[in-house]
């Protein structure tokens, strides 16, 4: 289920300086996650979407003295458990002079093509 949020939007057509709240869903990359590990029958996607079993591999051929992974190697078991994940953004023009903004998560040792791994967070119209 969604999360509801508040996000600015301004209108590009008249005053760009005026913003106004709005709302709009997220999902949140751990629902994603937990729906994904706690379903039986998406045990082989989770795998392939997120390489869980590249875990192991990934977190002993990476430099973990690195202060980017500080918070992850103070987590116990965090060789499977942390699952490196990749963040996109982008926005796109929509109708004629309005925008939006899309965001999506896909795993770092994914298997498959970005299109058929890829899960979205967010789109966010800019009205």
């Amino acid at each position: 289920m969604p999360r509801t949020i508040p996000v600015t939007y301004c209108d590009p057509k008249n005053d760009k300086s005026l913003k106004e709240w709005g709302d709009t869903k997220i999902f949140l990359p751990s629902q994603w996650m937990t729906s994904f590990a706690t379903t039986p029958s998406l045990e082989c996607e989770y795998d392939a979407m997120f390489g869980i079993s590249k875990l192991d591999s990934f977190w002993n051929s990476v430099d973990v003295t690195s202060p980017l992974f500080a918070a992850v190697i103070k987590k116990p078991n965090y060789k499977t458990r942390a699952i490196p994940i990749v963040l996109h953004g982008d926005g796109a023009a929509y109708q004629d002079r309005d925008s939006m903004l899309s965001v999506s998560m896909t795993g770092f040792l994914k298997e498959g093509r970005t299109l058929e791994t890829s899960l979205l967070l967010v789109i966010s119209l800019q009205m």
